[in-house]
């Protein structure tokens, strides 16, 4: 079995996302200003789950202040490669970001998926979170 480490994306380590066997674990592609934008981004982060081969998964979140309740960690984003899949990575991944936002002072923790995702509503149904009843509106700045 693969060894798989996670790594916390910084602007000393960018060249790890040259090496992604399957682009499919992001939402698109990716640009070194933006990874770098990111990487340096106060209350934002990332983990990567890397592997021999390269990063096979990641997740994404960010630490939101409120001004009338608890700071929250936003999951933005979360995927693991499909030949990865099934083995713990997204849980760790998962982990990974709760363990940092609880340290940035994050007490609560939310995230969207597309309704016909049917493997995230699993992972997230498993990870004791519950169906929220929130709608999300989107678009152009």
């Amino acid at each position: 079995m693969t060894t798989i480490r996670l790594a916390a994306l910084t602007p000393g380590n960018l060249t790890l996302l040259t090496r992604i066997p399957d682009p499919d674990i992001f939402d698109g592609a990716i640009t070194p200003e933006a990874a770098g934008r990111l990487a340096a981004a106060p209350l934002h982060r990332v983990i990567l789950a890397v592997a021999d081969e390269g990063v096979v998964g990641q997740a994404v979140g960010m630490v939101q202040r409120q001004l009338c309740g608890p700071d929250a960690l936003f999951v933005d984003n979360l995927g693991v490669a499909r030949h990865h899949r099934r083995r713990g990575i997204a849980s760790a991944l998962w982990r990974g970001l709760c363990d940092w936002g609880r340290g940035e002072g994050a007490r609560a923790v939310w995230v969207a998926t597309e309704r016909g995702c049917v493997e995230a509503q699993h992972l997230y149904s498993a990870l004791n979170l519950s169906e929220g009843r929130a709608i999300t509106f989107d678009g152009d700045l």
